[in-house]
Order: C-alpha cells, then sequence, then structure tokens
C-alpha cells in the first residue's frame, strides 16, 4: 500500500495555493520513499474547493441522495449554533422517520 501512497498524495486547502509548495511535498517525499516507489503530487486546479465537489459528487451517487446536503444549508445550519454531529444526527433522525 505505501508504493500506492506515494503515488497518488492530493494537496487540497488553502495552503496549497502557496507558490512552490507542490514542489516542496514531492521533494520532501522523494527524499523520504524508497527509490524504487514512483512518487506523485496531485494538485488539482481548485484546491480549495476540491475536496467539497468531491464530497458532493460522491454523496450524489445511489443511495446517498437522502442523506446529502448543499453547502449554503451546511452553512446555515452551523451558523445556527449546530456542530457537526447535531446537524448529521438530526438529518438521519428525520431521513428515517
Amino acid at each position: 500500500y505505501r508504493a500506492a501512497m506515494y503515488n497518488n498524495v492530493l494537496l487540497v486547502g488553502g495552503n496549497a495555493n502557496i507558490p512552490g509548495y507542490r514542489e516542496r511535498v514531492e521533494s520532501e517525499l522523494r527524499k523520504l520513499a524508497p527509490t524504487n516507489y514512483p512518487v506523485r503530487v496531485y494538485l488539482p486546479n481548485d484546491p480549495v474547493t476540491f475536496a467539497w465537489e468531491g464530497a458532493v459528487e460522491f454523496s450524489q451517487q445511489n443511495g446517498f441522495q437522502k442523506y446529502s446536503i448543499d453547502r449554503v444549508s451546511w452553512e446555515a445550519l452551523k451558523k445556527t449554533g449546530k456542530d457537526q454531529e447535531e446537524i448529521w444526527g438530526d438529518r438521519m433522525y428525520n431521513m428515517n422517520r
């Protein structure tokens, strides 16, 4: 599994936009990885929203639709003071009724 992990590093979040960050991570990983392991660090076009978009896509697969929530609704619930556990707990309870 280690070889596959070194070959599939994904940078997400705001820090991934720092100039030279991808190259630095790849260089540091190359030093740690065995020489026969390929090292690949992927930087998406928009690393800030990439994880969210992937989660949305995943949630739209069969069987997940009834539990999905859009970003605007999530942020509105967070502003009411609910934490993550409360938001998902409420959704699961209401969906299973």
